[in-house]
């Protein structure tokens, strides 16, 4: 029996976003010191998924296993989860639903005082302040959904976490991008919750049928806030002048770096990859590894958009297959998707009632008839 073409790119987008992850975390707090990731790992580029040392600088997952995902997939379960449960669409209401029953309390209680010294103690207690305080907030029954983003520090949770919101408006990248900064409010404000608009207008650009990369890149940056999308445009310009992917991080990070490594640096850079690579599966997530910064989100973010791409197929099966085995804690990916497209289905049960309504308002006459006496 065949799948439909929305399985192989639902699966496409969620495997090739956790490999993504996956090739980045083992090396994203050193992925600025090549010379370190060299001596650690034997090479200066990850190209391949490799296992997590056990003294390694990503504390959370030390000694994991190759495949093992990070946040940035952990978050994005999340938003597959609230998809399914609520059968279709979601808004900033349902994810919070979703945040408050799957997320687990350990996630922001790992304690690095014993593996991280000084400052860098003050950032992961700052990092998990980010996700920690909605959660605290909407178990207190504290004010609406949409509020608990607000005053958190910039960062890139929300960008990470919403490719699904793209799977579910399949098609509709206008109807996504809103729906993903509605979504994104729960976590984040300000540009940190408008920029992944961009990135779920992508993926569901990526969705259609025989969509070409310049469709996707253009979806992102019709349906985002003015200042993601000139920093898309102007990354997406920055790719285009570079000789190769070394040439391009190097034009980005002299331009275009912020303060902080949050959404409006992380989906400017993601497109950038993406018009360089031409949306190449492989090489988008290689070259966002390879990226420096918050390496694993860029190669995330990029994989879940070329995955929708293309499809499944064009992922390493060996690859899918370690992402399947390193995450037995971690709901299956390919129950998630599962999921999504059962929701999608009722999505379309919705879109043909409606049209069906439409078809009725709209036709010759029908006002005539209302009230009438005959």
């Amino acid at each position: 029996m065949s799948t439909p073409l929305a399985e192989s790119k639902i699966k496409g987008s969620l495997f090739g976003g956790a490999i993504g992850d996956a090739l980045g975390g083992p090396i994203e707090p050193w992925s600025g010191d090549p010379d370190r990731i060299e001596n650690s790992f034997g090479t200066r580029r990850i190209e391949t998924l490799v296992d997590y040392l056990p003294d390694g600088p990503h504390w959370y997952f030390r000694g994991s296993p190759k495949g093992t995902y990070t946040d940035d997939t952990i978050l994005k379960n999340i938003v597959c989860q609230a998809i399914a449960d609520s059968h279709g669409r979601i808004g900033a209401r349902e994810f919070a639903r979703a945040y408050c029953k799957y997320m687990r309390r350990e996630y922001f209680t790992r304690e690095p005082g014993q593996l991280w010294p000084g400052e860098a103690v003050v950032w992961f207690k700052l990092y998990f302040h980010i996700t920690n305080q909605p959660y605290d907030q909407l178990l207190s029954e504290m004010p609406d959904a949409r509020d608990m983003g607000q005053g958190n520090l910039p960062a890139c949770d929300a960008a990470m976490m919403i490719p699904p919101v793209g799977l579910i408006n399949a098609g509709d990248p206008r109807q996504a991008s809103m729906d993903a900064v509605d979504v994104s409010s729960v976590l984040q404000s300000g540009v940190s919750a408008t920029a992944p608009g961009a990135l779920a207008a992508a993926v569901a650009a990526a969705m259609v049928p025989g969509a070409g990369i310049d469709e996707v890149l253009e979806a992102g940056v019709r349906h985002s806030d003015e200042r993601t999308a000139a920093r898309i445009r102007a990354a997406v310009e920055l790719a285009g002048a570079a000789t190769d992917a070394d040439d391009f991080r190097r034009r980005f990070h002299d331009k275009m770096l912020l303060g902080l490594a949050d959404a409006l640096e992380l989906v400017p850079a993601t497109f950038g990859i993406l018009a360089l690579t031409r949306g190449d599966y492989r090489r988008s997530v290689v070259e966002g590894a390879n990226f420096r910064r918050d390496s694993d989100t860029i190669a995330a973010m990029a994989g879940s958009v070329a995955g929708a791409l293309h499809g499944l197929d064009v992922l390493p099966v060996e690859w899918v297959e370690s992402v399947r085995a390193a995450n037995p804690d971690q709901p299956a990916l390919d129950d998630l998707a599962a999921g999504i497209l059962a929701a999608l289905r009722q999505e379309q049960m919705r879109g043909k009632r409606q049209l069906g309504l439409l078809d009725e308002l709209l036709e010759p006459g029908s006002g005539s008839r209302e009230g009438s006496d005959e």
